[in-house]
């Protein structure tokens, strides 16, 4: 991940690239817009391509649309 996509420190929509495939559960070779939904929504997602069963994740509000196969 790296807060300076924009030419400067921001928080908002970092650029992220996440390794592995996790047994093909997830898309892998593509960009994704993640639209603005944060890291902790991210975090779920992997928590869930490691077959966790959290509900949440810190201020998460659903997974990254689109990180999923």
């Amino acid at each position: 991940m790296s807060e300076v996509g924009g030419g400067n420190h921001q928080q908002e929509n970092p650029g992220i690239y996440v390794a592995g495939g996790a047994g093909n559960a997830i898309r892998s070779g593509t960009g994704i817009d993640a639209n603005n939904t944060g890291m902790s929504n991210l975090y779920l997602d992997i928590s869930k391509a490691f077959g966790l069963n959290w509900g949440r994740y810190g201020n998460s509000s659903g997974g990254v649309t689109g990180f999923f196969r």
